[in-house]
Order: C-alpha cells, then structure tokens, then sequence
C-alpha cells in the first residue's frame, strides 16, 4: 500500500523538522509500566480508557495504538486466511521498534492548554485521518499553529480541531477511499499531551488499548521490553455489545478493512447493491475465519465478532499470556458510583495513587450514541436467536453473564 509509506514519509518530515524533542530523549525501553485494556470491540475500553488517562501519572494515547501498528503493514489483509491475528515473530524487529517510536510520539500526560508540541502533533494526526489526501506538510502545521481557537481560553480541543479542517477544507469521505483508512475522523480528537524526560516515565504507567490487542498481545511485549504489562479485561454482556457492533456497522464510520480484491460481502442487512462499498468495507476487527461470515446476516457476524475477541481474550488467561490481570464489567461504569468504584480498583491494581485521582467524568467516546443501559433492546428479536447459540451462551458464562438471564441484562 504505497499510502502508507507516503504517510510516513510525511510524518517522519514533520517530527524531524518541526518536533525534534517531541520524544525528550525517550524509548521504549524507558517504559516501565503498561497498564493494556484488552476487550473486544463495543465493550466499553473507549470510555474506561478516557476516565484512566486523566490520572496524573497516566501517560496516553490520542487513539488506539493499533493504528501505529496498520501505519507499518502490520495486520494488513492481503489474503482470505489473513485477518487481524497476527503470528507471533513475524514482524521484523526494526518494524516494532518503529511501531513503539511512534507511539511514544502519540503518547503523554494530559495537558490542560495546549503546548509548542500539539500543532506538529495536530499535523501529524491529520495525515492519519486523511490518508487519502496528498497533504502539504508546511501547509497542515502552518494551519494547526496559527488557528484562534488554539489561544481561547479555556481551550476547547473539539472547537479547534473542527476549526483547523474547516480552514484547510477537509471533509470526511464515506465511504473511504480504496484502501486508506487508518483513523476515521471525527471520532478521534487529539488534546495536549506531553511525554516526561526518561526518567519519570519510568515512574509512570503507559495506557494502551486497541481491539486488536487480543489477536496478537506479543506484539506489546515486544515492542516494551522492559516493561511490566497489567491487564484489564474488560468484558460487556453479549446482547449489548452484539448491538453496539450492529450500530456501528450501520453507521457512516468504522470501517476497518477493504476486502474488494479478496471477497465479495452479502451480509444480510448492511451489504446492499445501491451502497456498493457494503460490498467489500469490512468494519470493526476482522477475525481468523471471517470468509466463513460474509453471507451470514448482521447480527451473527457481530456476534462472531463478539465471541471470537472473548474467546482469544479467555484464552491468553488461562495459558498465562495475560499475567496480571484485573477482571471488570462495563455495566457497573454506567451506574451511580460505579465508575468511581471501578477506578479504585484500577489504581490499586496498576500502583497508582488514588489520592492523585481525579474525580470519574462521564464523556461519551468512540460511541454512535451515548452510553446508556439498555439500548440493545430495540434488536430484542433480532438477538433472541443468538443467546441460544452454544458459543454465544459458553463464552456468555465464562465472561460472568448467565445466558438464561439475558432478558434481564442491563
């Protein structure tokens, strides 16, 4: 895929002229502490992210870092047996390395006001939202940097991101161009980060969180050597999170793959002949056997979705590839006190100080609708057939869920 190599070339231009102490002498070898949310698709690992990374001593990503990972060709689908699992020790050293460098890039504290770095990082951001496009560097970081809303106080990440491709003109296509997808604006917002000197971001704790996680966790233990990695599984009752896919799907976003050289998609209730691109934009994560799906309707391919995330997720458990691990519900995050709840279990659990915690904030993120109990039941017929399924109601049990229970599920 020569976008990628174009977008790279770009970016690496970006960081050596523009943003040349953005790491601060940093690697990813300094990187003591990986807190990985590890969860399939729709599970809630976009809010539970957004509520840890406001944690001082916290240092996060912009995105997920998968999207560092497709930026090198890693995960890219070529084939019909490929998908997004990865086989360990096929990715090139050099390759990781770059992917972590990267990362580091994207990475830091958050900020409350914007510094010298974030119009680079804005610049860069742009490139993997529209990777379509030819971009002039000079031109994109000229537009971040001299954009009003980046002096309004208080600063208003939103306002300004929505102000500087206003000024350069930049509409999100939809579908997306043949093959350039890497991050789908707008879902993604880039806010002030700054990533410490070496030796306090050995103190702190690396965030990281990506759907793909699951179907290739050596990766991370590769690209952080030294690191010691926790894990967070968190788990979503399946009738919820089936829907959530559902919705995604049948929005204007998520599209993860371009399958239009290798297969043809005929799944009931997204793929249509007068939306051509149903036909091959594959959405959300793409598991091994997937050709198996694409004429199944749309809720089993969610559910497929589902129940192959939570079965390598069970499985890295039980083999010990998922050492530490802590073990939480979305549901409990949506009640009265349940947030706070979780997160003192997280800071614990991670060798946080929770007197350094801020308050839990409610924000939806990555979400087509807020978060909310019970929006799964408006495909209360549609789902009734799957929680019959013996993988859907076996994965069901071993994530905490009783399946006879489903009607009953928040």
């Amino acid at each position: 895929m020569l976008f990628l190599e174009r977008v790279r070339r770009k970016r690496s231009y970006l960081s050596d002229s523009f943003g040349p102490g953005r790491l601060n002498g940093c690697r990813s070898s300094d990187v003591a502490n990986v807190l990985v949310i590890d969860s399939a698709s729709r599970s809630g690992s976009s809010f539970l992210s957004y509520l840890i990374s406001r944690h001082p001593d916290v240092v996060s990503l912009n995105g997920e870092g998968g999207v560092f990972e497709k930026l090198h060709g890693i995960g890219v689908v070529k084939s019909q047996s490929d998908s997004d699992f990865v086989a360990e020790g096929t990715v090139p050293d050099a390759t990781l390395r770059a992917v972590a460098e990267d990362i580091l890039r994207d990475a830091g504290c958050l900020l409350e006001e914007p510094d010298d770095a974030f119009p680079v990082d804005c610049a860069q951001r742009l490139l993997l939202q529209y990777p379509e496009l030819d971009l002039d560097c000079d031109v994109l970081r000229a537009a971040c940097a001299r954009s009003p809303a980046l002096r309004a106080r208080p600063f208003s990440p939103t306002a300004y991101w929505k102000q500087v491709a206003a000024e350069l003109g930049l509409q999100r296509l939809t579908p997306p161009a043949p093959e350039c997808v890497l991050e789908e604006p707008p879902f993604v917002v880039p806010r002030p980060r700054a990533l410490p000197k070496p030796e306090e971001l050995r103190a702190k704790t690396l965030l990281l969180k990506s759907t793909s996680d699951c179907y290739r966790l050596w990766i991370l233990k590769k690209m952080f050597p030294n690191a010691r990695l926790r894990f967070i599984v968190l788990a979503r009752n399946p009738a919820a999170s089936i829907s959530a896919l559902a919705d995604g799907w049948l929005s204007d976003g998520f599209h993860s793959h371009d399958l239009r050289e290798i297969a043809r998609l005929s799944i009931g209730g997204y793929s249509r002949d007068d939306q051509p691109w149903t036909r091959h934009w594959w959405k959300f994560d793409l598991p091994p056997g997937w050709i198996r799906w694409v004429d199944k309707s749309l809720e089993e391919v969610c559910a497929f979705q589902w129940a192959q995330a939570n079965e390598h997720i069970l499985r890295d458990v039980q083999t010990g590839a998922i050492g530490e691990c802590l073990r939480l519900a979305y549901e409990p995050l949506l009640e009265e006190g349940g947030a706070a709840r979780a997160l003192s279990r997280v800071w614990r659990f991670a060798g946080l100080d929770e007197a350094r915690a801020p308050e839990p904030e409610a924000a939806p993120v990555m979400s087509v609708t807020a978060p909310a109990a019970g929006k799964w039941r408006k495909r209360r017929d549609a789902l009734a057939p799957l929680m019959s399924d013996e993988r859907v109601r076996g994965v069901a049990r071993r994530l905490g869920y009783e399946p006879d229970d489903w009607e009953r599920w928040p």
